[in-house]
């Protein structure tokens, strides 16, 4: 089993994870059984990746609590009931779309238009990549009949093909 990493490769929670599924051909629970029976046994280890997982959750769980903070933004101003409370209350409403979080941190209101035309390209980029990943799933369910799986019926080579038929 290819657990650990080789010893000039830095040792991660995602490395040994992505190991872990590749040694289990991709079992997700026997993965995880396996990767969690050996950070419980390896002491060492698991205190080796406690600072970086804690890293990773506090960065994730920020960009949540940003997420929010956008989508109550955008929520505040577009539901039909708060455009029918009033003039002064859409006054009020539109100040907060200036405390809008650009992916930095930074709120619209202190943004610069070069940082503003930066958050606007990663959204869209964000929009291109996901539109295509929908073309290519719809591709490829089209191929799929009821009762069988991808595997059975679309090749390698086909979901490729479907992939790069997507980007066009």
């Amino acid at each position: 089993m290819s657990a650990l990493p080789k010893e000039d490769e830095k040792i991660t929670l995602y490395g040994l994870a992505r190991s872990h599924l590749d040694d289990a051909d991709g079992n997700l629970s026997v993965a995880i059984d396996s990767l969690t029976e050996l950070l419980l046994r390896d002491r060492k280890l698991l205190k080796l990746l406690i600072e970086q997982v804690c890293r990773e959750a506090i960065k994730s769980y920020t960009r949540v609590a940003q997420g929010n903070t956008r989508f109550a933004i955008i929520q505040s101003i577009s539901s039909a009931a708060r455009r029918a409370q009033g003039e002064a209350l859409n006054r009020a409403t539109m100040k907060l779309l200036l405390d809008y979080p650009l992916g930095g941190g930074r709120k619209l209101r202190d943004a610069t238009r070069a940082e503003i035309i930066h958050s606007a390209d990663v959204y869209e980029k964000i929009a291109q990549t996901n539109g295509q990943r929908a073309k290519w799933l719809r591709l490829i369910a089209q191929s799929v009949p009821d009762g069988k799986c991808v595997g059975d019926v679309i090749s390698e080579d086909r979901a490729k093909e479907l992939f790069e038929e997507s980007a066009k």
